[in-house]
């Protein structure tokens, strides 16, 4: 209590205020430095927070849009495979024949449960139009035009907005579908290989509806959707900062969020003051910590003052104007009275550096702390030249039995580092961890780098006594100033780097790079697809292969540095992460790919290849079928199609049934080996059989149609004349 009622005497001295007021100073600039990065802080994870909610908000619009044109793409999908409507184009484009108003009945009742299956309110009708026919067919009526239509877009499908009178150029069409405003989704109709267009098909969606659902994801943004250049839906300010989603159905379509740069704008919240709430009363103790501590050190400095002036060793009062002036002249003209005293302050000199003389003069060291200035080993702290080097240690054996061997290396090296150390010569060792050791060798003289360094690693393995340790050392470069400290370190590390190309159980010294030395070595161009192949087909034998092919040309036709290798290893690195992902061998294995960041040789990280080729392509294999089985499979199926094309019992069902597999598996293989949907094959080949009959025999047709499997003729006909664009009469 006494120095806090001190403080009046303690103003007047201005060394006191000058102390104190230096750690007033520092600690405002701290608080200032920490107020701004709170505030930079909190308003970067403001902004950043407020970009990942539009991004998402940008990606949710475009979830919403996706599934309507997913839903599109199945309505186009389920009427090209409409046999009904097939039959009604056969009808009415093929044969130009008038239809009955049965078939006209059922394809009006499959575009209606098309519709009805969608089970999408937003999707208002389905439009089916047959090239150069006057009729448009809907899921509720049929609709007159004058002519038949063109439609003007280039690009299948395509998606617009507009009335469908605009789109398909007819005028005249007084009915009300043809006239409303939609969002309109269309594409070819098409159902077998033909390239001829047979028509379109287009999917009318609810033009307000859809806004609607739009406008509440998008709440006070202004929104755009886009397919290529041409907007769909718009609404809103469309200035601002963009937040961008593309389709991930159709590329071609984007989704555009716009929102106010206002709306990043940081107000005022309870985090950030709080936090400088908090960093003010923080300040606040260390400004009441920081005088008491200047009252505690200026007591010695003030009572060395005390000393000197009953001395009588200073001027006048009037010429001591500098407290710190006055106290030097005193201490000068101490150590001009008294020899002795001067010898022992220089002396001690190289020690001031190190903190010791300010423990002095405060009164903080104890008498026998000062027993550090005669330790021997404190002489260390004079010498002028240190070299780092970084050891590495590896021992074979089982994981408890190697861990067991390091630790005992690490002891013997310690044990080499205190019989190699000498007065000239001082060596230290820091353990970063079980596997590695920094040496640190400290001398008044230039270090012989290779004598110490050699000597010292057959020291430690004569000690180890042991084939199965491995020391390998890299030594950084001599330094004489302790700032390149750091540095060193990173010297010691890139040194370490020499077991790359030359192998373990030796002595690495460092060699700065030069930047204009060749980084060559050689990787195949056509990495990427072997190993995608090889992965594939599970062939091990090719992916060691490859690795080896890598290894032996740069071991043996390349010189290359320790700093290229890197380069090959992270290629390598990068390649096999690549492959694994455009295979999907990350959701199929439970092998952890990592990179070796710990000091090896290239012998050994090719082997971990190795191994983790081996590993990945040998565990997937327990989760599927044998390739071998799964091949065989595909050819009897292939084969049975093949023989039994005429059979007019061949089906799907009968096909998965026989063979133990699904439809969808059957539809894949022939899409897969024949480049077919099954249905188009099976047709394809009956008629093209059926044209060799109408070319070589006189049977009629109608026996022709029976020997290749149709039960009904018509329908024979009509595919006759849709894959051969002519009647089965006329071919003949």
């Amino acid at each position: 209590m006494k120095r806090l009622f001190a403080g009046s005497k303690l103003m007047k001295s201005r060394l006191f205020v000058r102390m104190f007021l230096s750690y007033i100073l520092m600690i405002s600039v701290f608080f200032a430095m920490y107020s701004l990065l709170t505030l930079f802080q909190h308003r970067t994870a403001y902004q950043e927070n407020l970009r990942q909610e539009y991004n998402l908000k940008a990606q949710s619009i475009g979830n919403a849009m996706d599934f309507e044109l997913l839903t599109a793409q199945h309505i186009v999908s389920s009427i090209n495979g409409s046999t009904t409507l097939r039959n009604l184009y056969s009808a009415v484009a093929v044969e130009k024949s008038s239809v009955n108003s049965y078939l006209l009945y059922q394809s009006l009742q499959e575009l209606k449960s098309i519709k009805t299956s969608s089970n999408n309110y937003q999707i208002y009708n389905i439009i089916l139009l047959f090239k150069d026919y006057n009729r448009a067919y809907t899921a509720s009526s049929v609709i007159q035009m004058d002519s038949g239509y063109t439609l003007s877009p280039e690009t299948h499908p395509f998606l617009q907005a507009g009335r469908v009178r605009d789109l398909l150029g007819v005028s005249s069409v007084g009915d009300i579908l043809f006239n409303t405003e939609y969002v309109i989704y269309g594409d070819e109709y098409s159902y077998s290989t033909s390239v001829r267009e047979k028509g379109n098909i287009l999917v009318l969606f609810d033009k307000k509806i859809m806004a609607q659902r739009v406008e509440k994801i998008a709440g006070q943004c202004g929104y755009r959707i886009l397919c290529g250049d041409e907007v769909i839906l718009q609404d809103g300010d469309l200035m601002g900062d963009c937040f961008r989603a593309v389709s991930s159905v159709n590329p071609s379509v984007s989704y555009e969020l716009y929102v106010d740069t206002g709306a990043f704008a940081m107000g005022f919240h309870d985090a950030p003051v709080a936090a400088l709430t908090i960093g003010f009363v923080f300040s606040a103790v260390f400004a009441v910590i920081s005088y008491l501590f200047s009252v505690r050190y200026y007591s010695p400095i003030g009572n060395l003052e005390k000393f000197i002036e009953s001395g009588e060793m200073v001027g006048p009062e009037e010429t001591r104007q500098d407290e710190f002036g006055t106290i030097i002249k005193g201490i000068q003209s101490l150590i001009g009275e008294n020899n002795g005293f001067r010898e022992r302050m220089v002396h001690i000199s190289p020690y001031a550096k190190q903190g010791i003389l300010h423990g002095i003069l405060s009164g903080n060291m104890e008498q026998n702390n000062l027993r550090i200035l005669i330790d021997e080993n404190y002489i260390d702290l004079k010498r002028s030249y240190f070299a780092l080097a970084l050891t590495n240690i590896v021992c074979q054996g089982t994981e408890q039995t190697a861990a067991q061997k390091q630790k005992d290396v690490l002891e013997i090296i310690q044990q080499v580092c205190r019989q190699q150390s000498t007065e000239e010569m001082q060596i230290d060792c820091y353990v970063k961890d079980i596997s590695n050791v920094f040496l640190i060798v400290n001398s008044d003289d230039m270090i012989p780098l290779e004598d110490v360094f050699y000597s010292f690693h057959n020291a430690v393995c004569h000690e180890i006594n042991d084939q199965s340790c491995l020391i390998t050392i890299g030594v950084g470069q001599v330094e004489d100033n302790i700032e390149r400290l750091n540095a060193a370190c990173q010297d010691a590390v890139q040194a370490l780097d020499g077991m790359l190309t030359g192998g373990r159980n030796t002595v690495y010294f460092f060699e700065p790079v030069k930047e204009w030395s060749k980084k060559e070595y050689y990787f195949p161009k056509d990495a990427q697809g072997r190993l995608l192949k090889a992965f594939k087909e599970r062939k091990a034998e090719d992916l060691h292969a490859f690795l080896d092919e890598i290894y032996e040309k740069n071991t043996r036709e390349y010189d290359a540095s320790p700093e290229t290798i890197r380069l090959l290893v992270d290629e390598l690195h990068l390649l096999t992460l690549n492959v694994f992902k455009n295979i999907n061998l990350f959701h199929t294995t439970r092998i952890q790919i990592d990179k070796m960041e710990q000091a090896a040789t290239l012998e050994e990280i090719f082997d971990y290849y190795h191994a983790v080729y081996e590993a990945v392509c040998s565990e997937p294999e327990e989760l599927m079928p044998p390739k071998k089985d799964m091949e065989q499979l595909d050819s009897e199926i292939l084969a049975y199609l093949e023989e039994n094309y005429k059979s007019p019992e061949l089906s799907l069902a009968l096909l998965s049934k026989k063979f133990g597999v699904s439809n969808k598996y059957i539809s894949m293989i022939c899409k897969s080996h024949l480049g077919k949907t099954y249905l188009q094959y099976i047709q394809e080949k009956r008629i093209l059989y059926a044209a060799e009959l109408l070319r070589t025999t006189k049977k009629t047709v109608e026996e022709i149609a029976a020997e290749c499997g149709y039960g009904n003729v018509l329908t024979f006909r009509r595919n006759f004349k849709s894959i051969m664009n002519v009647n089965p009469g006329d071919y003949r």
